[in-house]
């Protein structure tokens, strides 16, 4: 059986047409519906469709070094039209897929926000937000699985929704064994402050939260929420880190920046956020333990300026995060946005993000060691800077 009649088999016997029963759900609960998963992807959704928006892209490598990276797409900026698809490479993305999926439900519900992560076990997980309108005030973080991510034809397991919010970076697996993800939940009420009837009043309440599964990933239940004034709740896009000391300590986007918070407990309770050393426009970022026990960051600008959207450099600490000595600059222009990294089993780093998402769309790539972020340059062979996986298409 050829490649993409089997890779259509197995979909088959995987995923329920999203339309089944559809028409007779109520419009608030639309976002409850599954998605579409449709592959092979009409040619609406290829890489040379027009694509006016393009952005907060996400990336993961698998046990083997195949990388896959999502995109959210779709619509003119961030509306009722978005999507978000899944392309795969198996040579250290100097080539790129079609989409083998594209994740869409027609307006108003938009698919959004994808994060790609590997975990313990060595499964794919790709997460995505569906949400009714831009927010309907209760979000929902979906999750479809792959077990064998080192095949581009590899099934997936159909998508679930673990529970209301959004989030756009990997969980935290803490030396106890849990996974905690950093969910979202949106302070957003159209500008007249008049709900219309299928708003829903989010629980557990607004702004940063935890969640935590104990089973690797069959179940997840919230943990705690992060204090956080209402005036700086904005889209949290939350990442952490276990020092040595077994502390947890957290970045998260605010209104006015970047702010930390700390748990002492394994994540059960968490301190008021505060302004650290760290400076960055509120904007997403990067920040993990890498392999050698290192601390990558990735951020607009300098460690201690506040920027805007421009200069997107990678840090690395060797004392558990409490300093950056080391640089490498990745893109030094006006409007990149949106990192994420991931590492493989051979120390190489992958890093992307978006640049000019309404203009030039441009996701891009960068491969480089922790050798190269200490010499400030690319010493490593296999080790290259700004491959452009995908541009808009207009």
């Amino acid at each position: 059986m050829s490649f993409p009649i089997r890779f259509l088999f197995v979909l088959m016997l995987l995923f329920v047409p999203v339309s089944a029963g559809a028409e007779d759900v109520p419009v608030g609960e639309l976002s409850l519906v599954p998605p579409k998963t449709d592959s092979p992807v009409a040619a609406r959704y290829q890489n040379h469709a027009p694509r006016p928006y393009e952005g907060v892209p996400s990336i993961a490598v698998s046990p083997s070094g195949r990388l896959w990276v999502s995109i959210m797409t779709g619509g003119k900026d961030e509306d009722i039209n978005n999507y978000v698809d899944l392309l795969t490479s198996g040579d250290a993305g100097e080539t790129w897929s079609e989409p083998l999926f594209a994740l869409d439900t027609d307006g108003p519900v938009r698919t959004i926000d994808p994060g790609l992560w590997v975990d313990p076990q060595g499964r794919l997980w790709w997460f995505f937000a569906q949400i009714y309108d831009f927010w309907d005030g209760r979000g929902g973080l979906w999750a479809m699985v792959c077990d064998q991510p080192d095949r581009a034809d590899s099934p997936w397991h159909a998508p679930r929704r673990l529970c209301d919010g959004l989030m756009k970076n990997e969980p935290l697996v803490t030396s106890e064994g849990d996974w905690l993800m950093f969910v979202e939940h949106w302070d957003w009420i159209r500008k007249d402050n008049n709900p219309p009837e299928w708003f829903h009043r989010p629980d557990p309440p607004l702004g940063a939260s935890v969640y935590r599964s104990t089973d690797q990933g069959e179940t997840w239940n919230y943990l705690a929420s992060i204090p956080t004034p209402k005036e700086e709740l904005s889209f949290s896009e939350m990442m952490a880190i276990e020092k040595s000391d077994h502390t947890l300590r957290l970045l998260m986007r605010v209104n006015s920046g970047l702010v930390e918070s700390e748990s002492l407990d394994g994540g059960k309770s968490w301190s008021a956020v505060h302004p650290g050393p760290l400076k960055n426009p509120s904007s997403r970022f990067y920040f993990a333990r890498l392999k050698s026990g290192n601390v990558l960051l990735i951020k607009n600008g300098p460690l201690d300026v506040q920027t805007s959207r421009r200069d997107i450099i990678a840090y690395l600490s060797e004392d558990d995060g409490e300093t950056f000595p080391y640089k490498l600059e990745l893109d030094m222009r006006e409007l990149p946005s949106y990192p994420n990294a991931c590492q493989g089993t051979d120390g190489m780093i992958y890093a992307i993000h978006d640049y000019d998402r309404t203009g030039a769309g441009e996701v891009i790539l960068d491969r480089f060691t922790e050798e190269d972020i200490k010499a400030g340059k690319l010493v490593s062979p296999n080790s290259r800077l700004h491959i452009i996986i995908r541009t808009n298409c207009k």
